[in-house]
């Protein structure tokens, strides 16, 4: 082995190829690629927390010197959620943000169903943008189905969510940056509508690519040249990196924070056969599953028919017992039971 044996031990073989990059990443942040030599590259992380059979499972942060570090998870859910709230504060101190109510984004991945008959099942990257009050909502209260990642919102220096995606391919970086249109201290619109970028609409948010002689994309360039080497020297030795995308986000000081690297592209090393993995789509944002027994947050009610979580906005002032008797009246007119099809 071309590495020391890390705690939890790194896919092998054809396993690498089922690899879910989005969670797996962090933790080849955290393993050195030369034995005896603290070699891991120099790039930073918000603060981060991986699920293992839906539990809280290792943190994930920046180490001083450079690099990430990774610890377990010790605490109970009253203090994850008071180490997030505290981290959150500090970002937005350094960032002169007036508000944020955005804490954190949990993202995931998860199986796409066959769009026709026949067709095969694909996999896609889901983002949550969760509040303090959807954060208890979803260590608290809610059942999960995925493991994923539970990452610190880095609060944006320009006071809109900005990302930025760079993509490496055979050594060449091409990066592009986008902005959301709405403020995020704007509470007024949906905390999902003010957070999105890459994983929104196209109408939500200003797209620009990045000028190879900027600083960010000269930046995003050295980390994703450090992370092919990186992964090069730890996978094993009949593979090769072909294809990195990552995302990651301008911290106030001016440097970057790497967010998320939900695909990988790896081919056979002595062909250059491309490897038939699951690659996930873009990350596409979702609103938070909310249980029956948690409090829901300002802007959503429940249906008072089925008891699902729906926006505030499609609420409406006509009374529940008004819409029972103008069903009931359709149903004496045509003589159909529980409600014609013009009452729908």
């Amino acid at each position: 082995s071309r590495v020391g044996a890390p705690r939890n031990a790194l896919s092998r073989g054809r396993a690498i190829e089922s690899v879910d990059w989005l969670e797996e990443m962090f933790r080849y942040l955290c393993v050195s690629s030369a034995i005896g030599v603290d070699h891991r590259p120099c790039v930073r992380v918000p603060l981060t927390m991986l699920f293992r059979y839906t539990r809280p499972h290792v943190w994930y942060e920046s180490r001083e010197g450079g690099g990430v570090r990774e610890s377990p998870v010790t605490e109970a859910v009253c203090e994850i959620i008071e180490r997030f709230v505290e981290a959150s504060r500090a970002e937005c101190a350094a960032s002169d943000a007036k508000h944020c109510d955005i804490l954190c984004t949990y993202m995931y991945t998860a199986t796409t169903p066959p769009e026709t008959a026949g067709g095969a099942p694909g996999t896609h990257t889901v983002c949550e943008y969760l509040s303090h009050e959807l954060l208890i909502e979803l260590l608290r209260h809610r059942s999960r189905k995925h493991d994923g990642v539970l990452q610190l919102f880095v609060a944006p220096t320009g006071g809109r969510a900005s990302t930025v995606r760079a993509k490496w391919r055979a050594g060449a970086v091409t990066a592009e940056s986008r902005t959301n249109m709405l403020p995020i201290s704007d509470t007024r619109r949906p905390l999902v509508e003010r957070a999105v970028t890459f994983d929104g609409h196209e109408h939500q948010m200003r797209t620009r690519a990045l000028d190879r002689s900027c600083a960010v994309h000269a930046a995003a360039s050295e980390h994703l040249a450090a992370l092919a080497d990186h992964l090069s020297l730890l996978i094993p030795r009949q593979y090769a990196v072909t294809e990195i995308v990552a995302y990651m986000r301008v911290h106030p000081d001016g440097l970057l924070y790497l967010l998320c690297v939900p695909s990988i592209g790896l081919s056979d090393a002595a062909s250059g056969a491309p490897v038939a993995c699951a690659i996930p789509s873009s990350p596409r944002v979702q609103m938070p599953q909310l249980s029956y027994i948690g409090t829901l947050p300002r802007d959503v009610f429940r249906c008072p028919t089925c008891g699902a979580a729906v926006a505030l906005r499609h609420r409406t002032e006509v009374p529940f017992k008004s819409v029972l008797l103008h069903v009931c009246v359709l149903d004496e007119e045509d003589g159909v039971i529980d409600g014609a099809s013009e009452s729908i």
